[in-house]
């Protein structure tokens, strides 16, 4: 028997309402598993090629691999939700039981340009700072260097998509089964959105206290602003937009270890970081009306597992591609503080 999306107003965190609590809890406990053992494989691919790497990436095979490992969490946890919740990705990605792609591009735009504007007030920051201290700067060893950029450029795209399959990896099993397995317990989305926040921080493993506090900051706001727009769209653009800069940057500088995560980042990589994040869901935040975003479910009559036998008609069991996104004005206020 089909699942269906719970009532009109539902708001993301409390997708998975008409699902048995039981298979949510294991469906949650497997999730937890899988991000364990799935990339176990890449992880002893690793250690089999090197030192030697694989000839189309030389010396960034251990961090593609590292990327590969995480992204190998995806797929299991999608076969996870399939089997043990009886629904597809859809209600992972958003209330309207669909991942948005002009969403992403929109929310991709804005997060470049609130990553580069925090960058920009930074950097002048700590250019008039130094101009303005009479100590000498502590020598550096290991700097990285721009030589050999050509040839490092060719393996760009290939760490750009896997990324991409990293992020996603990340955002479902963060932002969406963890946020949506605890929030159905509540009416208010906080608890999920601090407990997906602190697992998201966790599974990133121990690091330097100034890092660690922005991947908590991070993985709240993308938290808050997943619900408030109601699907996975904001925060996965941030988070593919942080990433990507990262990764063209290990690129361009030659910096290939594996082991550098966001957790160990230092006290002014924290602050833009984190700013760069609570400026963006605050733009983001701000855009929900004018872009007509649904933020709630709009149609109960959406089929999110298999489809059924029986003949649907369209103007009521589906929304139609081109339909835009409204806002339902009628439905009760939200827990989130905007309406449904």
């Amino acid at each position: 028997m089909p699942m269906h999306m719970p009532p009109a107003g539902t708001p993301y965190h409390r997708l998975t309402t008409r699902i048995p609590r039981w298979r949510t809890l294991l469906a949650l406990v497997a999730v937890l598993i899988a991000t364990q053992v799935a990339p176990i494989p890449a992880i002893l691919l690793s250690r089999r090629l090197l030192p030697e790497g694989l000839p189309i990436l030389g010396d960034f095979t251990p961090l593609a691999l590292s990327l590969v490992a995480i992204a190998c969490i995806l797929p299991v946890t999608l076969l996870i939700i399939r089997v043990g919740e009886g629904r597809r990705f859809g209600t992972l990605a958003s209330v309207t039981g669909r991942l948005s792609r002009w969403l992403l591009a929109v929310y991709g735009g804005l997060a470049a340009m609130c990553l580069g504007m925090v960058v920009v007030i930074g950097t002048t920051v700590m250019i008039a700072v130094a101009l303005t201290t009479t100590t000498s700067p502590p020598e550096r060893t290991g700097t990285p260097t721009l030589d050999g950029i050509g040839g490092r450029l060719s393996v760009l795209p290939i760490l750009l998509c896997l990324i991409v399959v990293q992020v996603t990896a990340e955002e479902v099993v963060a932002r969406g089964v963890i946020l949506q397995a605890v929030g159905r317990l509540t009416r208010s989305p906080w608890p999920a959105i601090v407990v997906q926040a602190a697992v998201f921080t966790a599974l990133h493993g121990a690091g330097e206290l100034w890092g660690t506090v922005s991947v908590l900051v991070v993985g709240i706001a993308l938290g808050w602003i997943t619900v408030r727009t109601g699907g996975l769209e904001a925060a996965l653009a941030f988070h593919i937009v942080v990433n990507g800069l990262a990764g063209f940057s290990a690129v361009v500088f030659g910096a290939t270890s594996p082991t550098d995560n966001a957790v160990d980042g230092s006290w002014p990589q924290a602050l833009v970081i984190g700013g760069a994040a609570t400026a963006y869901v605050l733009f983001v935040n701000v855009l929900i009306r004018p872009l007509e975003i649904t933020t709630t479910v709009t149609d109960p009559q959406v089929t999110v597992a298999s489809h059924s036998a029986a003949p649907c008609h369209d103007e009521q069991h589906h929304l139609p591609t081109s339909t835009p996104h409204v806002i339902n004005a009628d439905a009760p206020a939200s827990p989130t503080g905007g309406k449904p």
